[in-house]
C-alpha cells in the first residue's frame, strides 16, 4: 500500500475534528470516520518529492488566480474560507495582492471574512478593502490589465478555496477554473513541465494562455519581480511551450521558447505558433527555460458561447 504524506495526513485530521465538532454528526459516523483515519498510513513513501504543487485539491492558506481584464475581457473572484470565525463569530481578515504581468504590486487590500464557509466575492473593476464591519474602501479599477492575484489567509492556516472567472464580451463566452493553492499542501518546484489539452485551435471563437512566473520561496507567493516594476525591456524569465498532436508527423506540431518581459505571460495559441497547423485537437507542454523559476499555467477556450477553463497540471518529481 503507498504510504501517505504526514502534511496531508495531519491536514486529515484537522478537517475530520472540525466537521466531528459540527451538528449533526452522530455516534455511528464519528466512529466510521476514526476507523478510516486509523487505516491512514503515517509517512510518504522514499523517493519522491512529495507535496509538489500547486494544490488543486485541497485547501491552502494561499490561493493564486489568473486575472484577463484586456481588451473584451473582465472577470471576477470568489473565494470560502473553510476555517473558523473570529471570537464571537467575528469575520477574519483575508489579505489580497494583485500583480500586474509585469510583476509590479498593482494594489494590496484586505478583507474580511467570516469562517464556516464564508464567502467573497471581487470584481475585478472594484478591487476595494472590506472592514469587519462590512464598511469597503474606495474602488482600484484593473480594467485593461493582465496579470495575478494571491489570497493568503492572515493567520496563515489552510483554509482558502477559491476560483476565477474570465469573461469576454466580444465572443460571449467565459471560461474559469479552481484557483492554485501554496504554502501548506502545494509548494512550486522549479523548472517542472505543466501539462494541458485543447480542441483543434482553429475551431475555438476564443482561448487564452496564461503563464505566471511565481516566486515560491518565501512565505506568501509573489511575482518574480517580488512586486517591483521590471527594467524596460528585460526578459525575466523564457518559458518554452510545445503543442503535441497524434495527427502531427512525429508527434508534435511545434515548439517555441518566449522571452518573458515581466513575470507572466498572456497569448493565443494562435499567436504562439502562425503559419502551424493547428487542426488537431492538443496536448500544450510549458516549462521554464531560466534555471530556478517556478510557474503556473492556466488555459480558457471557447467554441461559440460554450466556453471551459483549465489548471494545467503539473509533473511528479522523482528523487
Amino acid at each position: 500500500m503507498a504510504e501517505t504524506s504526514p502534511v496531508l495526513y495531519e491536514r486529515g485530521i484537522m478537517i475530520a475534528t472540525r466537521f466531528i465538532r459540527s451538528p449533526g454528526w452522530t455516534a455511528a459516523a464519528v466512529g466510521a470516520l476514526a476507523g478510516v483515519l486509523l487505516l491512514l498510513p503515517a509517512r510518504a513513501g522514499a523517493g519522491v518529492f512529495e507535496a509538489f504543487g500547486p494544490n488543486s485539491d485541497f485547501p491552502d492558506n494561499n490561493l493564486v488566480m489568473p486575472f484577463a481584464a484586456e481588451g473584451s475581457r473582465l472577470g471576477f473572484f470568489s473565494i470560502s474560507n473553510l476555517g473558523f470565525s473570529g471570537p464571537g463569530g467575528t469575520p477574519v481578515p483575508v489579505t489580497w495582492e494583485f500583480y500586474d504581468q509585469s510583476g509590479e504590486l498593482l494594489v494590496s487590500v484586505q478583507r474580511y471574512v467570516l469562517g464556516e464557509g464564508g464567502t467573497d466575492i471581487v470584481d475585478i473593476t472594484q478591487v476595494r478593502s472590506k472592514a469587519a464591519d462590512g464598511t469597503e474602501g474606495p474602488a482600484t479599477n484593473l480594467a485593461g490589465r493582465n496579470g495575478f492575484v494571491v489570497v493568503s489567509k492572515d493567520d496563515g492556516e489552510p483554509d482558502l478555496v477559491g476560483n476565477w472567472t474570465i469573461a469576454n464580451t466580444a465572443s460571449n463566452a467565459g471560461f474559469g477554473a479552481n484557483a492554485g493553492g501554496l504554502g501548506f499542501v502545494g509548494i512550486l518546484a522549479t523548472n517542472s513541465f505543466l501539462f494541458g489539452t485543447s480542441f483543434a485551435p482553429t475551431s475555438l471563437g476564443d482561448n487564452l494562455l496564461m503563464i505566471l512566473g511565481i516566486d515560491d520561496f518565501g512565505t506568501t507567493p509573489t511575482s518574480l519581480t517580488q512586486g517591483d516594476p521590471p527594467a524596460p525591456g528585460a526578459t525575466i524569465f523564457t518559458v518554452e511551450i510545445s503543442l503535441h498532436s497524434n495527427d502531427a508527423p512525429s508527434g508534435v506540431i511545434g515548439t517555441v521558447q518566449v522571452p518573458v518581459n515581466g513575470s507572466a505571460l498572456f497569448t493565443s495559441l494562435q499567436e504562439l505558433f502562425p503559419g502551424f497547423d493547428l487542426g488537431s485537437s492538443v496536448t500544450i507542454v510549458a516549462t521554464p527555460v531560466t534555471e530556478g523559476v517556478s510557474i503556473m499555467g492556466y488555459y480558457g477556450q471557447a467554441v461559440g458561447q460554450f466556453g471551459a477553463g483549465q489548471s494545467l497540471r503539473t509533473d511528479l518529481p522523482i528523487g
